[in-house]
């Protein structure tokens, strides 16, 4: 029975382990981050996610970014605007870009307010990719 529950119990902290080991990335607050797609798939990305700090993960909360020169179809009338799971255009403070730059994403500037979970939009649904946690640190302080 022991080794039961000791079986159990490792099973459980090894999930735990699992879903926390997303990729993490920093950026200074301010500045530009990169968001690579030069993974195996990664030329059939279309757009970009997000999942900001402090919101749980539901589709609905996911904020979508479409590339104008990729998008097709319903996802194009959307392109180069930030929306929501619903594809209505986010209002208010998203003021982050997003450009596609060869296997890159461009993104900034970033700030503290951007922080959250990042991911590729592909035109297939079925095809996944790995989230990046992205968080951002202020800027060094001046020393004068």
């Amino acid at each position: 029975m022991f080794f039961l529950i000791l079986f159990l119990a490792t099973i459980s902290y090894s999930s735990q382990l699992i879903a926390e080991s997303e990729l993490v990335d920093f950026v200074v607050a301010g500045s530009n981050y990169d968001y690579r797609t030069d993974f195996t798939g990664g030329e059939k990305t279309i757009g970009i996610k997000r999942l900001l700090n402090g919101l749980e993960d539901d589709d609905d909360k996911w904020q979508l970014y479409y590339f104008c020169a990729k998008a097709k179809g319903a996802n194009k009338k959307n392109c180069g605007s930030w929306v929501d799971g619903k594809g209505n255009k986010i209002k208010g403070e998203v003021t982050l870009k997003a450009t596609l730059k060869g296997k890159n994403v461009v993104l900034g500037p970033v700030f503290v307010r951007d922080a959250g979970r990042y991911a590729s939009i592909f035109e297939d649904s079925k095809q996944q990719t790995s989230v990046v946690q992205v968080r951002v640190r202020p800027p060094a302080p001046l020393h004068g």
